[in-house]
């Protein structure tokens, strides 16, 4: 049963362009009025993500997320989403 669900699920996000945890990682931004730093979104994730920088390169490189550093640490790194990644969610509910 699980691997004809992740069938189902891997076939509708790649419908997308998109994998199960880059939507996971939207989804997280998007219920969030504030960015966020890396690693309370690899911390809120379902799955356990190891390779968050490269979900997230790819994620920007869509243009679906946004990254900028804090003014109050310079070391972190926030995320938010882009209107383009808020697009991408709407359409996806909607068909």
């Amino acid at each position: 049963t699980y691997d004809r669900l992740r069938a189902l699920e891997d076939a509708f996000f790649a419908t997308w362009n998109i994998t199960a945890q880059q939507y996971n990682v939207l989804r997280i931004l998007q219920a969030n009025a504030a960015p966020l730093p890396t690693l309370t979104i690899a911390n809120k994730l379902i799955s356990r993500a190891p390779d968050i920088t490269r979900i997230l390169d790819r994620l920007e490189n869509q243009a679906w997320i946004a990254r900028s550093r804090s003014d109050s640490d310079r070391r972190s790194v926030l995320i938010e989403i882009t209107d383009e990644g808020i697009k991408l969610l709407n359409a996806m509910a909607d068909g």
